[in-house]
């Protein structure tokens, strides 16, 4: 058998074949914002590539320097000398966030992930119509319309949804308030994780006390109770603080 079906590398590449290479995970820039779906490293994915080495290469965008990864920041950072690459630029940004969230397309969509996928695709300047096909979400389904209702909260608040402290479904209640009545909640959201029912209730209440009372949101939320209600189990503390919104 002759050389060449040795060494296949001895073929030659059509001028789009992504290009293989082994660089070193220091040379490698892991902060792009298009890494909307990436984890830590398991510690079986790390305990595989110890017994077994890079089996998959990670993506990058190699067209310019430092290298851009793409994808795969779990096998980037268990790496040890030298990770295998696979180069599928030059992208631009919003083509790097394509590339990445179609290398993830296996991962369940958790309203987590459309959020900060949703957020990144705003950010780096993609059309709604895009970022909603990129997502597999129909434009006229209710998770479009809340999607873009949480859109309209600050990007602060993309954590309480990824630590599970809030839901989509409230996001047409909260994209209402304005500035200064969302940091008012802010405590009492990074408290607990509330329910759609519950923390639909507790804003109601609210909004309904300050406007009988002309009341500031925010001097409200201050006499909830919060820290008393944080020696409690966190089901009995929430009923605690609804029960006082309840009253004021």
């Amino acid at each position: 058998m002759s050389r060449q079906a040795f060494f296949p590398e001895s073929y030659p590449q059509h001028p789009k074949t992504p290009r293989l290479f082994w660089a070193s995970p220091q040379s490698i820039d892991a902060t792009g914002p298009w890494l909307v779906w990436s984890e830590a490293p398991s510690p079986e994915l790390a305990a595989s590539l110890a017994r077994s080495g890079v089996l998959s290469p990670i993506l990058v965008d190699a067209s310019q320097e430092p290298v851009l990864l793409v994808d795969g920041l779990g096998r980037l950072r268990a790496g040890h000398d030298q990770v295998l690459c696979l180069d599928v630029g030059p992208l631009s940004p919003q083509g790097r966030l394509e590339c990445h969230l179609a290398a993830n397309f296996h991962k369940p969509r958790t309203e987590a992930r459309l959020v900060t996928a949703a957020r990144s695709a705003s950010t780096l300047g993609m059309a709604w119509d895009d970022t909603l096909a990129l997502l597999a979400v129909h434009p006229h389904s209710k998770t479009a319309r809340l999607l873009a209702a949480w859109l309209a909260l600050p990007a602060s608040w993309d954590q309480w949804i990824v630590r599970g402290h809030a839901c989509l479904a409230v996001a047409p209640i909260l994209a209402k308030l304005p500035p200064d009545d969302l940091t008012a909640l802010t405590p009492v959201v990074a408290a607990y994780a509330w329910s759609q029912a519950s923390l639909a209730q507790l804003v109601s209440w609210l909004q309904e006390t300050a406007q009988r009372t002309e009341q500031p949101l925010r001097d409200l939320v201050s006499c909830l109770g919060i820290e008393a209600a944080g020696q409690l189990s966190p089901k009995d503390a929430m009923a605690r603080i609804l029960e006082a919104a309840r009253r004021l």
